[in-house]
């Protein structure tokens, strides 16, 4: 089956899109992927049996508005590369994938020549806005979202989202149960085992050396809480000489980061380091002892997944956690450490308990490990390779 997939994002950056487009390639169909070309990036190139076509523009962000106006550039420009790409190859089905939602708009012309068309939302939008620029539910902008959203929605013939909480909520706001699928962004294990990590490591042992070494990777915004981190690191400042957070990633967020680091005197406390690919992480992580995710808790935060916790766990290290609705939809106590969002007292004496309780951090992560043989990527791209399956049979 030729199958195109539509995303503004960058590619082979964004994992989600990648793995995706990878996994339905292996499995015989030829995939064509429409994304934003970065400087340096090539119009066309293939990778892994996956064909890449980059439209000339990149993320330029700063304000609502020019959200939207990239938005709209990408739109028209992913449209005639969609239209022109499907009179050659007649794609079967048209994969998109949000933000924002209107571009599976960009489909109407293999649509209206008989192509499936589905959304992939890795983000609710509504709530993201809602959450990003601090507007209440009732904000005029808030409801033009979801009306777009339901629209999108409508448009397409499934919707495939990130988790049961996300589901729920499209469920709640209308759409058919059996229109809606979840293909979640757990770990690959061919990526994040203990099998990859290095002799540092050995044993597993917590605070080696006389340390304890966090550790953050991940995107650096407000939403991410890693103030709430580095202020958790100022309050065991006097009493935990030997610890260490480091903080690997970029993002809008980083510059007040690092100006906090500066006002609390951490910079012996605190280390940041460029990102790196998904591959290198295991490498990282095998040098630290705890990972952490101090996500905030709002109208978005509640609805995600923090795939890095996932990532920490199948890595072998015990985790501290945000406790938001999601993350206890499929983490409890007896696998996590939890902390009440935004309360960095709380994340201190998760930190504490780990360095003084051994035997418990042992036992949660035995759990871990455990509740990491069934929540993995091995099993969701089983079922998006079954979900494909289903729609060329309905068609032919």
């Amino acid at each position: 089956m030729n199958i195109a997939m539509v995303t503004n994002s960058c590619y082979p950056a964004d994992p989600r899109v990648r793995r995706e487009a990878e996994v339905l390639a292996a499995a015989g169909h030829l995939i064509d992927v429409i994304c934003i070309r970065q400087p340096g990036d090539a119009f066309k190139s293939e990778l892994n049996g996956v064909r890449v076509y980059r439209v000339p523009l990149k993320h330029r962000r700063s304000g609502p508005l020019f959200y939207l106006l990239e938005y709209m550039a990408f739109f028209m420009m992913a449209a005639v590369f969609l239209s022109i790409l499907h009179v050659m190859r007649g794609y079967s089905i048209v994969h998109v994938h949000n933000m924002p939602n209107f571009i599976v708009l960009t489909t109407l012309f293999p649509r209206l020549l008989g192509a499936g068309v589905v959304l992939d939302m890795h983000d609710p939008m509504p709530e993201i806005y809602q959450a990003h620029f601090e507007v209440p539910p009732s904000d005029w902008k808030i409801r033009i979202l979801k009306l777009e959203e339901k629209i999108s929605c409508m448009y397409v013939d499934h919707v495939i989202t990130v988790d049961e909480p996300m589901r729920e909520q499209l469920l709640e706001k209308g759409l058919n149960p059996g229109s809606v699928s979840v293909v979640m962004n757990f770990p690959d294990p061919s990526i994040f085992s203990t099998d990859n990590m290095t002799a540092e490591r050995s044993g597993g042992s917590i605070g080696r050396n006389g340390k304890l070494d966090l550790i953050y990777t991940g995107l650096l915004s407000q939403r991410n809480g890693l103030d709430i981190a580095i202020e958790a690191v100022r309050i065991l400042k006097g009493e935990m000489a030997d610890l260490r957070l480091t903080i690997v990633g970029d993002g809008p967020h980083l510059p007040q980061l690092k100006s906090m680091v500066d006002e609390y005197d951490l910079h012996r406390k605190v280390v940041f380091r460029e990102p790196v690919m998904i591959d290198h992480i295991p490498s990282l992580v095998s040098k630290c002892d705890v990972g952490i995710s101090a996500h905030r808790d709002n109208a978005f935060t509640k609805l995600m997944f923090s795939t890095k916790v996932a990532e920490y766990l199948s890595l072998g290290l015990p985790v501290i956690s945000a406790r938001t609705y999601t993350m206890e939809h499929y983490f409890d106590d007896t696998v996590l450490f939890f902390f009440e969002p935004e309360n960095a007292e709380d994340l201190a004496s998760q930190i504490r308990l780990i360095r003084e309780r051994p035997d418990e951090v042992e036992a949660r992560r035995s759990a871990a490990r455990e509740k990491m043989r069934v929540l993995n990527w091995v099993e969701e791209k089983k079922k998006l390779v079954e979900l494909v399956d289903q729609w060329e049979n309905r068609s032919n």
